[in-house]
């Protein structure tokens, strides 16, 4: 087979080609191992193929800082089609995200996803917090359309609150999120407008916040803990939730962000404390959490 063509990001038919070429391999019990030869030879197409440096530099225009995540996201990549650890923490890793070649699907379109999944949920772990330099917010790409850097556009604007919640939670797996309920989703998002490092401290101040979310970009972060759910997930989260089923009910309808009985919603975690024996916050922090995963379908 010849070499992938490095522009092939741009080229329909040379995606096509590549996702052949993956699907095509005689994938088994030996192929399917960590780390065999066929995996290594999907993850040098990968490389030749230059999909995930187009797909950052959609994301982070200024070149440097779209260096930087390339050359952080590459080995987590290498990492999920391999299975096998390269730079990752191997008690860390969340196996249900690596690649699985039997399902049929697009590889191209896999490899896009994870990149944008990797890369945006980690753009303050790699570039620090002022990781945008805003004279390089908009250009043209080499498909000729307006772009923005995604990964720091306005709280309200669609890209912003279209980040993927599944990706968050399967880079950072053992996340907890203590979201507010009601209109504090609405009240919390507008600090995070306003000023995100006045409302990452004002959310650590009122237990808003976790450790865990250390890591999160503060946009990213009050995606998580300020998107309301939609009807369909709030009836999801009402069943699943192993709590009283009133207390179940009254957290699932404040996350859609409704009005909901404040005293009654407190009076019940604290009951659920007591009956788990833990502290109320931790209630808070697992019902938030549930809520998360929810949103993650």
């Amino acid at each position: 087979m010849g070499r992938i063509r490095v522009d092939m990001a741009y080229d329909r038919n040379q995606r096509d080609e590549l996702d052949a070429r993956v699907a095509g391999l005689p994938w088994n019990e030996w192929t399917l191992a960590p780390n065999s030869p066929e995996r290594r030879l999907v993850v040098k197409w990968m490389l030749e193929s230059g999909l995930v440096e187009q797909r950052i530099r959609r994301l982070f225009p200024d070149r440097q800082q779209a260096d930087a995540m390339v050359e952080f996201t590459l080995p987590r990549l290498e990492e999920k089609i391999l299975h096998r650890t390269i730079v990752s923490n191997e008690k860390a890793v969340n196996k249900k995200g690596w690649w699985n070649p039997t399902l049929g699907t697009s590889f191209c379109a896999w490899v896009k996803q994870t990149t944008f999944a990797v890369a945006m949920a980690n753009p303050k772990r790699v570039l620090g917090r002022k990781a945008v330099n805003t004279s390089a917010l908009e250009r043209s790409d080499d498909e000729g359309s307006d772009m923005y850097n995604k990964a720091f556009d306005s709280m309200s604007s669609r890209n912003a609150m279209t980040v993927s919640i599944p990706v968050l939670l399967e880079e950072h797996p053992g996340l907890v999120v203590p979201r507010p309920t009601g209109r504090g989703l609405a009240l919390l998002r507008a600090r995070f407008e306003r000023d995100p490092s006045e409302a990452q401290s004002w959310a650590r101040m009122v237990g808003l916040w976790h450790p865990s979310m250390d890591e999160l970009d503060d946009r990213l972060a009050a995606v998580l803990l300020t998107r309301p759910l939609k009807p369909s997930q709030a009836d999801m989260l009402e069943r699943l939730l192993p709590v009283d089923r009133e207390l179940a009910r009254l957290y699932a309808q404040g996350q859609r962000g409704y009005d909901d009985d404040d005293a009654m919603l407190r009076r019940l975690v604290r009951v659920q404390a007591a009956a788990w024996g833990v502290s109320e916050w931790t209630v808070w922090c697992r019902l938030g959490t549930a809520a998360a995963g929810v949103l993650a379908g």
